[in-house]
Formats: C-alpha cells, structure tokens, sequence
C-alpha cells in the first residue's frame, strides 16, 4: 500500500514539473518571440526593417541617400548629376538619335565605352566589392562574401550600370613598385614622410596601413597619372 502511495506521488510530482516547465517554455517563447514593430535584418543595405502584423520581415523605410525600390533601398542619384544629364540632351530626341551621339562620344574619345559587367561575382571579385564599398562591410562585414554575392545580384548590378555606385576595383595586397609610386604621388603626407620616391617605405605603409585605410574609405584610393 506504501508503495502504490509513493508510485502515485512520484507521478503527480512529475506531472507537476512538466506543467511548470511548460509554463516556464511557454513564457520565454512569448518574450523572446519578435513582437509586431520590433526591428530585424532584411537584405537591403541602407534598409531599415520592422517585424510587421503577420511576423514577416519587411522594410520600414531608408536611409538618407537611399530610395525605396524594388522592395529594396537604392542610392539615390544626386541631382546635379541629373541635371547634366537633362543638360547633356540625354532624354531628348529619338532613340536612335541618342544611340548615334553615344556612338559619337565613344569614337572621339568623349566617353569610356560601356563595361560588361557580370551577372554573379566569384569569391574573391565578391571580396572586392565588399573592399570598395566601405557601407557594405558595416552591413555584412569585412569578409562576408555571401552578403555580397547576393546584394550584388539583388542590388549592386544594377546600381552599377545606373551609375550611382563607383564600379568596384580590387585592392591589391601588395604594391609594385609603379604602384607605390603612384601611392606615394598621390598622397602628400607619405611623401613628407618617407621621401618622394621612397618606394620601399611607400610599399611597407601600404601594408601595414594604407590598404586597411583605403578599404575602410578613410584614405582614398591612389591612382596612376602619366
């Protein structure tokens, strides 16, 4: 009879703690489950996203530079850049009067010829991206080639052949030594302190801090003049 007492106490016992464990699961779902307004991550750099009625992840609004499009944020183009373009004749005549003047440009040397750009980005274009562009790296990070691979395709492209995003260029580990000639040309204060034609110094800063600072976009690119 003590036995049946002691059965039927150890099954109400753990009958008990399966309820208070439920209860205490129950109750840390309800708090830690995203609440209607509360901000997530979406995909869209210079997006800014909520959590909306149905639980869904959606974009709120953007940033100051960006404009909502294609349910994503685009960098807005800057209106002096449109009105030289209005200026330039771009949307007036026929289209195939713009062909010709286009046509025009690229043979007298007035404009670069368009650059194919590619559908998707290998691994290391995708880290040269990301290296170009200092508002990616604070969105996915310094290496997170993912992130960019998909902005990219979803965004970057686009933005790109529109031209309200610089085409991105590789930032070399090391330098030659015309590149560091070039590095120490273009910034005076390498020039001050290694010597103008200190190419040896020049390579050693790039190393050590020059391509660190141009990739964070607080130095700014170097470039060959002839």
């Amino acid at each position: 009879m003590a036995g049946s007492q002691d059965m039927i106490m150890i099954v109400v016992m753990m009958m008990m703690m399966s309820s208070v464990f439920s209860v205490l699961a129950g109750g840390a779902y309800f708090f830690t489950k995203p609440q209607e307004g509360d901000e997530c991550k979406g995909t869209s750099v210079g997006g800014n996203y909520v959590i909306d009625e149905d639980g869904d992840c959606v974009l709120d609004y953007c940033d100051y530079g960006y404009t909502q499009s294609g349910g994503g944020c685009v960098v807005v183009v800057p209106d002096d850049e449109e009105d030289e373009d209005e200026d330039g004749g771009g949307d007036s005549g026929s289209g195939a009067d713009a062909g010709a003047g286009a046509d025009a440009g690229a043979d007298d040397g007035g404009t670069d010829a368009p650059v194919a750009l590619p559908a998707t980005l290998s691994d290391a274009e995708a880290q040269c991206y990301l290296d170009s562009n200092p508002d990616l790296q604070k969105y996915y990070g310094g290496d997170n080639v993912g992130g960019a691979q998909a902005h990219w395709q979803s965004f970057g492209r686009n933005e790109t052949i529109a031209g309200t995003r610089a085409k991105f260029e590789c930032i070399p580990a090391t330098l030659s030594d015309a590149e560091a000639q070039c590095y120490l040309d273009s910034n005076p204060d390498l020039q001050e302190y290694y010597g103008p034609n200190n190419v040896g110094g020049a390579q050693a800063h790039w190393q050590s801090f020059g391509r660190n600072e141009t990739i964070a976009g607080t130095r700014a690119r170097f470039t060959c003049t002839e």
